[in-house]
């Protein structure tokens, strides 16, 4: 969830996802970490599909994506329109 995410809306995508076999897992960084705190909103990645990411061998697993082309209409059928407003984070004396 690279912490752009409250507990209520982990809650809810871990129920939502886990059905699904996703499980939570921190990754090394993605651009939800930039665009959740600018959109106000909690965020997390889901994972398209990859093998061997970021080496000469990456592989995109067409299945996965197509699962998750499917899913994601699906999801927020079960999460209807709520919000998950992210508020913001006190500002660190190393931010500029």
């Amino acid at each position: 969830f690279y912490d752009v995410g409250t507990p209520e809306f982990e809650a809810a995508i871990e129920t939502a996802l886990g059905q699904y076999g996703f499980t939570k897992a921190q990754g090394t960084i993605s651009d939800i970490v930039e665009l959740a705190p600018k959109a106000g909103v909690s965020g997390c990645n889901l994972s398209s599909g990859y093998r061997f990411e970021h080496t000469h061998r990456e592989t995109l697993l067409d299945g996965h994506l197509d699962f998750l082309a499917w899913l994601l209409p699906v999801l927020l059928g079960q999460l209807g329109c709520r919000r998950f407003p992210l508020p913001p984070k006190p500002m660190d004396r190393w931010d500029w």
